[in-house]
């Protein structure tokens, strides 16, 4: 899904809008591969911001709504962060 897709299925109003849960949008969004720059530049939300919200929906209910498992989504923004040389 495109993330226009993702946000108009979340409950935004039209394409490049950002529904009212920009966590659970970068959640979805994530777990359906789309990069953080890319949820970065279509949310206006810095990247810290981002990761923080991801990694506190992981935790809190282990992603269980989202295709990708918990494990994954923790490999992949370790992943990020080591291309940015923070690992």
């Amino acid at each position: 899904m495109t993330l226009d897709q993702i946000a108009i299925k979340m409950g935004a109003k039209c394409n490049g809008d950002v529904p009212h849960s920009i966590q659970d949008f970068a959640v979805r969004a994530f777990a359906d591969g789309h990069s953080l720059q890319d949820i970065q530049d279509y949310t206006g939300r810095s990247e810290m911001a981002l990761t923080h919200m991801i990694r506190f929906a992981c935790m809190t209910d282990g992603c269980r709504s989202y295709s990708r498992s918990l494990p994954e989504i923790k490999q992949q923004l370790a992943q990020a962060e080591l291309g940015r040389g923070r690992g």
